[in-house]
């Protein structure tokens, strides 16, 4: 396998190796103040626990690289009360796990309805929270009454979305999904799929993305032509296209490509990919060229890391440095058809994101 070094300097999803979280001290005093003001006791511990129990799975959150909001002047309430992108959460604390049942309020399942709903046990008293499960819009849409009520009593093993399950949704699936109504298990079986799945890069040469890559939200870039060129691509990587003719670096006009949003620990990032056949030799090999840049108006933190890595070894790493004038990553590597691919984004000391592999096949 040949792999060309362009490194500039020398989903599935990465899930966090623990559930848990230890509370800051910012969080633990946003939670004291915040309650302040509610004259009951019942009531203000119920928003204490409430408020830990949102500012830990923020935590955890931000620990998996994903932005997670809250309005922090208001006291967290039972209904919809921390949003990641689209997706809208309903954290509900636990004391304990002796309880039968959980309760939902209505207004959490009501016209702005959550997507997710996760259980987040509060330790207050060592200033820790775990995440613990969760239940998809969708599978409780099925559990409920014709009739409406205040709130929901929900059997507490109705909840079987685990922590790294609800990683998956948030970084793989598109919130509408979940608010939809569909066949049981149909969404699990389906972020499954693109956790395990391979995305069949030969697909884009037919101008077709396959069930994996439209699933996470890879869109096609137009072909390209003698006449303009990078031009009809993205406006935006103009400029790179151009540093990469400086360098002697050139992708063929028979590659199609497609490019990728990602959220990296509140960096917003696009991942633009072409692949091309090769026929150099007896044995048809393929070629990976991949790029990764800021969206208009942003930069990559420094030290965003971009490698590309077989089933044996890595094979490219490319970092942004502060020695580098360019504002970019890059990677190509070559191998054989049916070869896979992994690539991941990654931080230093930081999160990792890692795509399912890329492979190509005959189109």
């Amino acid at each position: 396998m040949n792999t060309p070094s362009l490194g500039i300097q020398q989903f599935d999803v990465i899930p966090l190796s623990t559930d848990t979280v230890m509370l800051s001290t910012a969080s633990t005093q946003w939670a004291t103040d915040i309650c302040q003001d509610i004259p009951d006791g019942d009531s203000q511990w119920q928003t204490f626990l409430r408020a830990l129990a949102v500012a830990g799975a923020q935590q955890w959150l931000d620990a998996a690289g994903l932005v997670s909001t809250y309005p922090k002047n208001i006291a967290p309430d039972s209904e919809v009360n921390l949003t990641v992108g689209d997706y809208r959460l309903c954290v509900l604390p636990m004391g304990g796990l002796s309880d039968d049942t959980v309760r939902i309020s209505a207004a959490a399942v009501g016209e702005q309805a959550a997507h997710l709903y996760v259980l987040v046990d509060v330790q207050e008293e060592v200033d820790q929270v775990r995440v613990v499960t969760g239940l998809r819009h969708d599978q409780l849409r099925q559990l409920l009454p014709d009739s409406t009520a205040q709130g929901y009593d929900i059997p507490l093993e109705r909840f079987t979305v685990t922590p790294e399950q609800l990683l998956l949704y948030l970084n793989c699936l598109d919130s509408e999904t979940i608010l939809q109504p569909t066949v049981p298990d149909h969404i699990g079986e389906m972020v499954e799929t693109i956790a395990t799945g391979v995305v069949n890069a030969g697909k884009w040469l037919q101008g077709e993305l396959d069930t994996i890559a439209e699933q996470l939200a890879w869109e096609l870039l137009p072909p390209l032509t003698p006449a303009q060129g990078f031009r009809p691509v993205k406006a935006e990587i103009e400029d790179i296209i151009e540093e990469l003719a400086s360098q002697d670096i050139a992708i063929p006009q028979r590659a199609r490509g497609a490019f990728k949003e990602i959220n990296m620990a509140g960096f917003p990032c696009r991942l633009y990919a072409w692949v091309w056949p090769l026929m150099t030799g007896d044995i048809p090999e393929w070629s990976l060229f991949l790029i990764l840049g800021p969206t208009p108006g942003e930069t990559l933190p420094l030290g965003i890391e971009l490698t590309v890595s077989d089933q044996q070894e890595q094979l490219s790493r490319s970092a942004l440095t502060q020695e580098t004038a360019v504002t970019y990553v890059y990677a190509q590597v070559i191998g054989y058809w049916q070869e896979q691919f992994m690539v991941a984004i990654g931080l230093p000391n930081g999160p990792t994101i890692n795509l399912p592999p890329f492979r190509f096949e005959a189109p």
